[in-house]
């Protein structure tokens, strides 16, 4: 099953599927449900699931499939909360069923090169608003240089989740 494909039928095609593959009560999923519930009767009856564009997928809730697993040691840097997860992107390409670590994913990309972006400055409850330049691609939490369009100084900032970049 190509999960591209999947995702481009209409929610009376899924349903339809659905009721192929004996999914109860489908015709109350919504479709991102009902879409998580074929994929995971494909996976019990071992049907190999593919797509391309793995890498900048930003990962959501329905992505995540949790295990038990019995372990002998303690696991050092794998994700056990779909916060630490969700909204991020893969830096490599993603075994399914594999556990995640930290490293595996990357924040999206929110500011590029060139982009005119919103620089905030504070300082004893005094707010300064005005725009720069980034001097390089950013995502959020990213330290990022940015050239100040009024001033032309270079400055360094921290991005924040609209885009954002909150002057040090």
């Amino acid at each position: 099953m190509n999960l591209q494909d999947l995702k481009k039928k209409t929610p009376a095609e899924l349903l339809s599927y659905a009721e192929e593959l004996e999914i109860e009560n489908a015709s109350t999923l919504r479709k991102q449900d009902m879409m998580f519930a074929i994929l995971k009767q494909l996976a019990e009856d071992d049907v190999p699931i593919y797509g391309g564009g793995v890498l900048e997928d930003v990962i959501g809730r329905y992505d995540i499939e949790w295990r038990s697993q019995e372990i002998a040691t303690h696991l050092v840097g794998y994700l056990n909360d779909e916060r630490s997860i969700i909204g991020k992107e893969a830096r490599k390409h993603l075994r399914p069923g594999s556990p995640l670590r930290a490293s595996d994913l990357i924040s999206p990309q929110i500011i590029d090169r060139g982009q005119t972006v919103d620089l905030v400055a504070r300082s004893s409850g005094l707010v300064v608003n005005m725009q720069g330049t980034a001097l390089a691609n950013g995502a959020e939490g990213d330290r990022l240089l940015v050239k100040n369009l009024s001033s032309g100084k270079k400055g360094e900032g921290l991005v924040r989740a609209g885009g954002t970049v909150l002057s040090q």
